[in-house]
C-alpha cells in the first residue's frame, strides 16, 4: 500500500503556471514522479482555492486536482485548526493554512506538500507546527516542498 501525502494549494498553482521558473519545473517533475509512489490526497478547501482566478489556469489546476483523493473535513478538523491558531503555530490571519494542516494531520498523512514558506515549510514554521501538533496529541505530518520530498525519496 502506498503512503499518502496531502497536496496543498501552492503545488497545484505552480503546476498550472507557465513552466519557466525553477519551482514550476520542480513541481512538474514531482507531479510526474509522486503518483507512482504515493496516494495523492487533498481537500475541498484546496478545490475552492484553486477554482479562483484566471479561468484557464483554474482549469489546469482542476485537472491536476482530479488525480487526488478528497479527504473529509468536519468539526474535528475545524477544532484542530482553531487549536493550531490558538497555539500560535499558525497566524490567526491564515485559517485556511490551519485547515490544511488539520486535515492532513487527522488523516495521518505522511507529508503535507507545499511551497508555503511563510507558514509551513520554513525551518521555524516546521518546528512550531511539529511541536504544537505533538503537544495536542497527534503525530505531525512532515512538512516539505516537492523538491525536498523528491530529493529525499526518489533515490
Amino acid at each position: 500500500m502506498k503512503s499518502r501525502i496531502y497536496i496543498e494549494t501552492t503545488v497545484l498553482s505552480y503546476l498550472a503556471a507557465r513552466p519557466s521558473r525553477d519551482v514550476v519545473s520542480l513541481s512538474h517533475d514531482f507531479w510526474e514522479w509522486a503518483p507512482k509512489v504515493y496516494e495523492l490526497c487533498s481537500s475541498d478547501l484546496v478545490r475552492d482555492e484553486i477554482s479562483k482566478g484566471d479561468l484557464a489556469a483554474s482549469a489546469r489546476r482542476t485537472g491536476y486536482f482530479a488525480q487526488c483523493r478528497i479527504l473529509p473535513q468536519n468539526e474535528c478538523t475545524l477544532a484542530l485548526a482553531q487549536q493550531l491558531i490558538a497555539a500560535k503555530a499558525v497566524p490567526a490571519t491564515e485559517p485556511e493554512d490551519a485547515a490544511h494542516i488539520a486535515t492532513a494531520t487527522l488523516a495521518q498523512m505522511k507529508y503535507i506538500v507545499n511551497w508555503n514558506f511563510a507558514h509551513m515549510v520554513s525551518p521555524q514554521a516546521k518546528r512550531q507546527l511539529e511541536q504544537a501538533i505533538t503537544q495536542l496529541g497527534y503525530t505531525p505530518p512532515l512538512l516539505a516542498t516537492p523538491e525536498e520530498i523528491f530529493e529525499a525519496e526518489s533515490t
